[in-house]
Formats: C-alpha cells, sequence, structure tokens
C-alpha cells in the first residue's frame, strides 16, 4: 500500500507540479532503498522534495539521514534560493522518539536562504502533519500528497516512473523549427546598411541628418495623413544615432535568434513586419512627434515570446517568465521616467507581436478562443481601428495644419502668391484651433490676394476675417491701405479696429506712432 502511495505521489509530482527524479552529473536518475528524491528548478529557485519510507528505517537512520539532509544544503552554495521537503511516510503513526526527532529537526533556522520542511504522513488515519518555523512556498506537495490519501490509490496499477520523466522532459525541451537565424542576421545587416547609406546622404547633400531621416523614412504623422503610407513601415530600418543602432542591433541579436529559432524563418518574418507596423500605428494614434527605430519589431518579438507562454506555458515558466516580466517591468519604469522615447510605438509593437504570432502559431492549439481565425479578426479590427483613430486625431490634424503652415509661410516669403492663396484656403478649411496659426494663414491668405489684385477675394477674406475675431477685417484692410502708402485710409481703418475691440489698442497705438514718426 505504501508503494503504490509512493509511486502514484511521485507521478502526480511529475505530471501537475514539473517535478523530474533527481539525477546525477551524467543524467542518470538516482535510485534509492525506500527513497525517491524529487526536484524542480525554476530558473531562479529549486525544489526538492523526499519521499522516504520511513517504517523501513530506525531512529538512528532517520536521525543521520536529516543531518546528511542539513550537509548536503551547505554544499549546494551555487543555489540561492531552494525548499527542501522531507516526506516522512508512515503505516500508522511514528513513535513518540522519532516523532520528537522530526519536531526537533524542524526548530533549526533556516541555511542562508535555504529552508527545510518536514512533513509526516500517517495512511492509517490519511492525515498529514508539518513541522516547520517557516511559510510553506507556492510549489510544496502538500495539496497532492494529502488529495492522493482520499483516493483509492492502493488499487491502482503501478507507473512507470522513469518512462513519465522521459516524457515530461520531452515536453520541457524547447523545439527549434529553424537552425540557423539569417533573417536575423539579414536584419542587422540592413539596418546597418541603412544607417550607413542616410549619413552619406547626409555628407553629400550638407543636410542635418535629423532632416535626412524625416525625409527618407521616420513616422512623420503628417506626412502619413498626406498619403505617404509607407512611413508606417520603414521607421523600423532607420535609426537615429550610432549609440540608437548598436542598441537596436544587440536586442535583435539576442531576441531574434531565439524567436525565428522557435518560429521559422517565415513566420519569424511575419511576426517582426506586423509588430513593426502596430507600432508605428500606435505612435501615429498619440504621438505627434517624428520617430524611428527597430524597438518597435523588437518589442515585438517579447510579445512572440509571451505567445510561446500561451501555448507552452510550462517551458516559458522554466526558461523565460523571469527575464521577461523583468524586461518588461525595467521598460514599465523606462516608459514613465526617461523623455524622447517613443513608448507607444513599444506598447504598440508588443501588442502587434503577440496578434501576430497567435495567427501563425507554433502548433496546434485546441481551445477556441486562441484559434487563428480569432487573432486574424482581432489583429484586422486593431489594425483598421487604430488607422481610423490616428486619421481622425484631432491632435494629428492640428500638427498636420502646423506642417502646412510652415510650407504657407515659406510661399509667402518667396512671394508664390497664387500657391500661398491656395494652400491657406485648405488650411483655413481644416480649422486651426492655434489662435496665432489660424491668424497668420488669414493674413497671408490676404496678402496674397492684395498682391495678385482679386479684389472679390480680398472682400471675401475680410468678411472671414470679421467673422475670426471682432476688427481683424478693420486690422488687415488698415495694413493693406498703410503698405500702399494710403495713411489716413490705414489709419482710419486701425482706429475702427480698437473701437470694435479694445484688445488691438496697444499694438496699432504702436504701428500709428511709427507712421508719424516716419511721415514727420
Amino acid at each position: 500500500m505504501k508503494r503504490k502511495y509512493m509511486n502514484l505521489a511521485c507521478a502526480k509530482l511529475i505530471q501537475e507540479m514539473d517535478y523530474l527524479p533527481a539525477t546525477d552529473e551524467e543524467g542518470t536518475i538516482i535510485q534509492r532503498e525506500n527513497i525517491i528524491t524529487l526536484q524542480n528548478y525554476t530558473g531562479s529557485e529549486l525544489f526538492i522534495a523526499e519521499l522516504i519510507d520511513a517504517d523501513t528505517l530506525s531512529e538512528e537512520e532517520i536521525k543521520n539521514g536529516i543531518e546528511f539532509t542539513r550537509e548536503r544544503m551547505n554544499e549546494l552554495v551555487e543555489v540561492n534560493s531552494l525548499s527542501y521537503f522531507q516526506v516522512f511516510v508512515f503505516d500508522s503513526y511514528p513513535s513518540q522518539e522519532i516523532l520528537k526527532i522530526i519536531q526537533d529537526a524542524s526548530e533549526e533556522y533556516s541555511y542562508n536562504g535555504k529552508f527545510i520542511f518536514y512533513s509526516i504522513v500517517n495512511l492509517q488515519d490519511k492525515t498529514i502533519t508539518s513541522y516547520s518555523k517557516f511559510k510553506m512556498p507556492k510549489n510544496n506537495p502538500s495539496t497532492i500528497l494529502q488529495g492522493i490519501l482520499n483516493e483509492n490509490y492502493y488499487e491502482m496499477d503501478f507507473i512507470d516512473i522513469n518512462q513519465l520523466a522521459k516524457e515530461k522532459l520531452e515536453k520541457l525541451k524547447i523545439k527549434f523549427v529553424a537552425k540557423k537565424p539569417y533573417l536575423t542576421y539579414g536584419l542587422i545587416a540592413i539596418n546597418i546598411a541603412v544607417f550607413i547609406i542616410l549619413n552619406f546622404i547626409s555628407i553629400l547633400t550638407n543636410t542635418d541628418y535629423g532632416d535626412v531621416i524625416v525625409e527618407y523614412g521616420a513616422k512623420v504623422n503628417s506626412k502619413i495623413i498626406s498619403g505617404e503610407y509607407w512611413r508606417l513601415l520603414t521607421p523600423v530600418f532607420v535609426h537615429a544615432g550610432i549609440s540608437h543602432l548598436v542598441v537596436n542591433c544587440y536586442s535583435l541579436f539576442i531576441l531574434g535568434t531565439l524567436i525565428e529559432r522557435i518560429y521559422g524563418h517565415k513566420k519569424f518574418i511575419f511576426i517582426y513586419m506586423v509588430a513593426g507596423i502596430f507600432g508605428s500605428i500606435m505612435s501615429f494614434m498619440f504621438s505627434i512627434y517624428p520617430s524611428v527605430g527597430a524597438s518597435g519589431s523588437i518589442f515585438g518579438l517579447m510579445g512572440a515570446l509571451l505567445y510561446f507562454g500561451v501555448e507552452n506555458p510550462t517551458v516559458f515558466k522554466k526558461y523565460f517568465k523571469k527575464s521577461i516580466i523583468t524586461t518588461l517591468i525595467l521598460n514599465a519604469f523606462i516608459m514613465f521616467t526617461v523623455s524622447n522615447i517613443d513608448n507607444f510605438g513599444h506598447l504598440g509593437g508588443l501588442i502587434g507581436g503577440f496578434l501576430a504570432s497567435g495567427i501563425v502559431k507554433i502548433s496546434h492549439v485546441p481551445k477556441k478562443f486562441l484559434a487563428k481565425p480569432v487573432f486574424i479578426a482581432v489583429t484586422i479590427i486593431a489594425l483598421l481601428g487604430g488607422l481610423y483613430y490616428g486619421f481622425n486625431s484631432d491632435a494629428n490634424r492640428q500638427d498636420l495644419i502646423f506642417q502646412k503652415t510652415k510650407i504657407l509661410d515659406k510661399l509667402a516669403k518667396e512671394k508664390k502668391w497664387e500657391e500661398a492663396a491656395s494652400l491657406g484656403n485648405e488650411i483655413l478649411e481644416m480649422n486651426p484651433a492655434n489662435e496665432k496659426i489660424h491668424q497668420l494663414v488669414i493674413t497671408i491668405i490676404f496678402q496674397s490676394y492684395v498682391e495678385l489684385e482679386d479684389y472679390d477675394k480680398i472682400d471675401e477674406i475680410v468678411e472671414y476675417a470679421k467673422d475670426f475675431k471682432p476688427g481683424y477685417d478693420h486690422f488687415l484692410v488698415g495694413l493693406m491701405y498703410l503698405d500702399l502708402g494710403k495713411y489716413q485710409e490705414g489709419i482710419a481703418e486701425l482706429e475702427k479696429a480698437i473701437e470694435v475691440n479694445p484688445e488691438y489698442k496697444e499694438k496699432i497705438d504702436s504701428i500709428i506712432e511709427s507712421i508719424k514718426n516716419y511721415t514727420d
């Protein structure tokens, strides 16, 4: 009966809690008479469960076994965090002498972050008694051991623990689809080549490098709205400087080589590109500033690793959980503390990488909510929704107005009046929210029509100016008369502007004073 209990306990610890039989340095399972030793290493913590047929041991042997465990704890210097569960299995309640030995042992303190937890299993009474000064960790075997006591384990067949361990080890292996991550190396080479080419362009044209990357591929919202949709992808290959390039290429090398080997070449490049586009779209939605860099796609590779955890939670927990969570926490900290970083691009890339991975998948997933059509639908909705929001964002529209106004000002300085008038009216139709920009556009349109001697249009823009701001129509007409040398008419219009809107008084008084000084 006891052997069957220990056999089933061992099997369940392997199946449900990812424990494995302890092995020696050569990988051979350690088998000792009357003792089964299992262990589970999570990457940061080591858990050891020792099931002992205690009825076969004398008081002295139990005492020596406890002492041996203590010595073994001290020898495991390479492990910082260790929980050792010694489970003594008895057919019935042990003698008082043995009970005292175990109770006394439980009074010991921890060994530099290493803890021993003692338990007694009484098969007859179906009870488990734990002895410890410390709080039991999550990976303790008590729940499974107690659950088996309530089963008819003695009627079950023996389970081949060695075969079970082999099957578990196979499940814990990371299966690599691609042998060589050629595409990762290729992407790194492209990033470097683009950086060199853009620097050459900067040198040859005597143009600031920042202006070059804006012209040749940066995510610039106003240009995307104007039809340069390719800017949703090209920022992935453009970098702001040598340090930006080095950091991203290094990150791509670390993550890319892993993800490409796990997913394969085609799936990897699909994930990388979709993540890059998602990063650009989220940045387009929430940030008006130009941005460049492969970091959106690199965060997408982290999203791919997170999706890998959805399909393979045990393997993910064993190899990647701690590192990926640490990375995400670190980047969340950077997001709220460091400026000049496109955090929306990073977040969009992470989401895009996860969704793209759900589309291509590593293997078949039976759960309906993880099915490929679900991920395709969510991805399409997210893409279209993001683009709709970005193209209809008031912040993006005002940024486009600002960029067009800079072009308008340049046209006025170059005295290209017809083009200036046309662009100015286009800007007015977009309804500028900034009063100074709005006023500047009206002024340039008015000046353009004056220079073109289009008096019907002058009347129209003057009427528009009146609706824009009380008195501004008189202000514009007054300036026009002054420009034509009709000072009396001009001053009269300016004084009317003051009557309608006194806030012009200081500015107009200054203009009139300068005119009087000029004409005297």
